[in-house]
């Protein structure tokens, strides 16, 4: 007879760093919050506007935000859906300055389920 192993979870954090820029967070999508865990039925916006915090613009854009924004590079979540990870739901984003209008994209929105 076998042994049976406990299930492993992963977490994965980041820290705020200093020159890191400050992002606005994200509307309810339908009254469900990025936290809650649920998956959204109302419709999310194609793409995903996040803007950055006037006077918090940075050169250092971070693999992923996990404070005030679900955002994380597309190459970061490629490598976990990859990698089995199946209980996040992704949507397209883009970082805007609003006072340069220059955008940054190849990240994505996620709710983890």
């Amino acid at each position: 007879m076998s042994e049976s192993r406990p299930t492993e979870y992963f977490m994965l954090d980041s820290r705020d760093a200093e020159d890191t820029m400050l992002l606005r967070s994200l509307q309810d999508v339908g009254g469900v919050t990025w936290y809650s865990g649920r998956r959204f039925t109302a419709p999310v916006p194609d793409p995903l506007y996040v803007d950055i915090v006037e006077g918090y613009e940075s050169d250092t854009v971070p693999l992923s935000y996990n404070s005030n924004v679900p955002l994380m590079r597309d190459d970061l979540l490629a490598c976990l859906k990859s990698n089995r990870a199946d209980n996040i739901d992704s949507y397209p984003g883009i970082i805007r300055n609003t006072v340069t209008g220059e955008e940054t994209h190849g990240y994505s929105a996620i709710n983890i389920i």
